[in-house]
C-alpha cells in the first residue's frame, strides 16, 4: 500500500532513459584537470593529511581556472560565429533546444519564443 502510494505520488523512473549531461565547451584539458582533482580528493580522503588536502585544493583551483578559460573560449567562438552568421544561426539555436534533456521545438509569438506543449 505504501509502495503503491509512493509510485502514484512520486512516479517511477524508467530504466534506460538516462541522458548524459555534457557541456558543449568541455575539452580534453578540462577533462584531465577534473580527473586529477578527483584523484587528489580520493588520496586526501584516504590519508587525511594536510599535504594531500593542500594538493587537492590546488588541483581544485586549477580545475576551476581551466573550466573558466575553456568556457570563455567557447563563448568567444560562439559570439564570433553569431556575428558572422547571425540570423541563420540564431534561428537554428532557437528552433531546437535542450530543455531538461528533452528536445523541444520553439515557436515565435510576437516578440517572445514559447515552447510547444
Amino acid at each position: 500500500m505504501v509502495i503503491d502510494t509512493a509510485r502514484e505520488v512520486l512516479g517511477e523512473s524508467v530504466p534506460g532513459k538516462y541522458l548524459e549531461k555534457e557541456s558543449w565547451w568541455w575539452n580534453e584539458e578540462v577533462g584531465k584537470a577534473v580527473e586529477e582533482k578527483k584523484q587528489a580528493w580520493k588520496e586526501w580522503k584516504l590519508s587525511g593529511t594536510e599535504e594531500d588536502r593542500e594538493f587537492y585544493r590546488n588541483c581544485n583551483k586549477t580545475c576551476k581556472e581551466k573550466c573558466g578559460i575553456a568556457r570563455d573560449a567557447a563563448y568567444e567562438n560562439l559570439y564570433k560565429e553569431l556575428a558572422d552568421n547571425g540570423p541563420k544561426m540564431i534561428h537554428r539555436l532557437a528552433t531546437t533546444t535542450e530543455v531538461q534533456g528533452h528536445r523541444q521545438a520553439l515557436f515565435r509569438e510576437g516578440w517572445r519564443w514559447k515552447y510547444l506543449e
